[in-house]
């Protein structure tokens, strides 16, 4: 199970490439296979880092949410998808709502201090 105190949710209704909104992306394996689409991102806000996709799967018995490494993922806006350096969903976690905050106005506070009181 992963979790941190810090790291938080932010819904794919709330994340745009320069380019795009990014809900409804499919989201696909190194072998040209849907894994699910885009459901959101887990952040670290104080880092100003995205660690994790999440990805919504439908299948046999039902729905489930992945954690994809942020690390492995490339936007590919033309078919509308992310490409991640995954084999299939056993590669990933399970994403748990539970052990992740929704993204909020004092994340965001908390980020901008972060960069603003940066010593160089």
């Amino acid at each position: 199970m992963l979790s941190s105190p810090r790291l938080r949710y932010v819904d794919a209704h709330h994340v745009e490439s320069p380019a795009h909104d990014l809900s409804g992306f499919d989201v696909i394996t190194l072998a040209g296979k849907k894994l699910g689409e885009f459901d959101g991102l887990i952040v670290d806000p104080p880092e100003r880092q995205i660690r994790y996709l999440v990805v919504h799967r439908n299948g046999w018995f039902g729905a489930r949410r992945l954690l994809v490494p942020m690390s492995s993922a490339h936007l590919d806006v033309d078919d509308r998808a992310v490409r991640v350096e995954v084999e299939s969903d056993a590669d990933c976690q399970a994403f748990e709502a539970r052990d992740f905050p929704r993204f909020s106005d004092d994340d965001l506070v908390a980020a901008l201090l972060r960069r603003s009181t940066s010593i160089h």
